[in-house]
């Protein structure tokens, strides 16, 4: 058989892996057919000893599944909105496009009191589960014996669901869930959005193992902590913080970590030399985000797209508390939305009653989706490159006297339920 002339692994690895413009999210290792493609320190790789890490003799042969999931291979991002949205995003449209913003929070008890900020997705989902919707839910929920990493798992009971509500920190691959499941189940994906581009842009190719995904929630994101960086040597040694005792993590303009352990750990005893982390007058540990961000994946700084902008539904704490804003981008998103609040467990309030949190979704979207063309001008001129956000971007209108704000740290967990 001849040669392919279709790009496939070897401009996939060339281009995207081996300049680690790669986001991680796995959509190329779910669409490998042959399953050749195996996945590493939120890196895919190839396992064909035949083939060689950068070459692929199914390639070779004519299979494309890998480029035709990824995301920041060659992207076509008009073409994949005009059939999502029957439209392009807008210059101005700096979040993405969405039929109706809420501010949401959850009504019940139990599920507010385990929700990230206001409990949002987790009601959504158990709403969706028992009212058949949906089979189950694919999030990042924890890994036994070892606090606060985060992995992919398949939700299908509200028990299910408040195990894996809060927020994770770290990389989740929630993608790699889809890898097994059934053309026939009707799943919610709920992931940041570089993992919802893949999954969507998989669709949009018409590529079957994502026939499963019913719905999509976008978790809003800047970038996500390493694990061993902020888990281990930020918070365990540096902190002396018992990450068993840690009961929740988030970000609201810093680092801010809750935990039960009496000392609270190194802060207990007195300011930490070299370092602006303090200890509340509430018990709380503050670490200011210029102390957290060194410890960021480097894929991340690649990432145009703050707000989910493919998702059916985006969500985001915002700096608020208790509440989460909910962007209805799609006819299914603000179906469910609308359909949940008759039930009432929902609440929900304009949001024009935080104009904080609005401002804080318009610099944040400005920020990240200048991020791409300024990582490109960094590389080495001869390092070639799939993705360089150009097909991405579009001109970003500049705001009337205000000057350029500082890239921002981590601010939006990972794909667990909020």
């Amino acid at each position: 058989m001849p040669p392919s002339a279709k790009p496939h692994w070897v401009d996939l690895f060339r281009e995207v892996v081996a300049t680690d413009t790669c986001s991680g999210c796995a959509a190329c290792v779910v669409a490998c057919p042959r399953k050749v493609l195996g996945y590493r320190d939120t890196h895919p790789f190839q396992m064909d000893e035949p083939s060689g890490p950068a070459d692929c003799r199914f390639g070779t042969a004519g299979c494309d599944a890998c480029v035709r999931a990824c995301h920041r291979f060659h992207l076509d991002t008009d073409a994949i909105e005009l059939e999502r949205f029957g439209r392009p995003r807008a210059a101005d449209e700096l979040a993405g496009m969405a039929r109706g913003r809420l501010a949401l929070r959850a009504t019940t008890p139990r599920v507010a009191a385990r929700g990230q900020d206001g409990g949002l997705v987790s009601q959504l989902l158990i709403w969706a589960l028992q009212t058949g919707r949906i089979d189950g839910a694919v999030v990042a929920g924890p890994v036994p014996g070892r606090p606060w990493r985060a992995q992919p798992t398949l939700v299908e009971t509200e028990e299910q669901v408040l195990a894996c509500a809060g927020s994770f920190y770290t990389y989740s691959p929630n993608l790699l869930q889809l890898a097994e499941a059934s053309a026939d189940r009707r799943l919610a994906l709920v992931s940041v959005p570089c993992q919802v581009s893949g999954a969507v842009k998989s669709q949009w190719r018409r590529l079957k193992r994502f026939r499963s995904v019913a719905f999509t929630v976008g978790l809003m994101c800047s970038e996500t902590f390493g694990e061993a960086a902020f888990l281990d040597d930020l918070l365990e040694r540096r902190l002396e913080l018992d990450l068993t005792q840690v009961r929740k993590v988030n970000v609201k303009g810093r680092v801010l970590v809750y935990t039960d352990q009496p000392d609270r750990g190194r802060l207990g005893r007195g300011p930490l030399e070299g370092s602006r982390a303090r200890l509340s007058d509430e018990g709380v540990i503050e670490i200011p985000l210029k102390e957290a961000r060194p410890t960021a994946r480097a894929q991340c700084h690649w990432c145009p797209d703050f707000a989910g902008e493919w998702a059916d539904l985006a969500a985001g704490g915002l700096g608020l508390e208790g509440w989460t804003i909910a962007l209805l981008r799609t006819e299914a998103g603000d179906s469910w939305v609308r359909d949940c609040l008759a039930t009432g467990r929902l609440e929900a309030r304009s949001v024009d009653e935080f104009p904080s949190a609005l401002a804080v979704l318009e610099r944040l979207s400005r920020i990240q989706r200048l991020r791409p063309a300024r990582q490109r001008a960094r590389l080495d001129p001869e390092i070639p490159t799939g993705y360089d956000g150009s097909s991405a971007l579009r001109p970003v209108p500049p705001a009337p006297d205000a000057p350029s704000p500082p890239a921002p740290a981590p601010t939006a967990p990972l794909g667990a339920p909020r």
